[in-house]
């Protein structure tokens, strides 16, 4: 659209409007696509803290007692595993959907580019060609 509006400029001025309409073209594809990035980096974290949480729990029922009952470490055991499965329960599905989106949006993104390129190669030819005509019939004029 971007080089149909503005054809009637001239050819730097009419590229350097065709890649500005593709940066804000791109920036609209990528806007919610590194939200899925950082969703899995946090539920990854999220997990991790988890863990890290259920360890302390664990640490604290040895420390305080010299011989431990296994049920006594279980419920953090369970906290460390259950969070972990959950971060990446969470994470994965994240990262698998971040990278197929990005990967998509760089398809479209070289598309939109190699068509922008050929539509300034276009309207560059088809401008050439006027002019071509505009000197023959000064010619036949004279």
């Amino acid at each position: 659209m971007a080089a149909l509006e503005n054809s009637d400029k001239p050819v730097d001025d009419l590229a350097e409007n065709i890649e500005e309409a593709g940066r804000k073209e791109a920036l609209d594809l990528l806007r919610y696509i590194e939200g899925l990035g950082a969703i899995s980096n946090v539920a990854t974290l999220l997990g991790l803290l988890g863990t890290i949480s259920g360890m302390i729990k664990i640490f604290d029922v040895i420390a305080l007692k010299p011989i431990v009952n296994p049920p006594e470490l279980a419920g953090g055991i369970s906290e460390a595993l259950y969070t972990t499965a959950f971060g990446l329960m969470v994470a994965i599905p994240a990262f698998i959907a971040y990278k197929y989106a990005a990967g998509k949006a760089d398809e479209l993104i070289a598309l939109m580019e190699e068509e922008g390129r050929r539509i300034l190669e276009y309207i560059t030819a088809a401008k050439e060609r006027l002019l071509a005509r505009d000197e023959k019939t000064r010619d036949v004029l004279g």
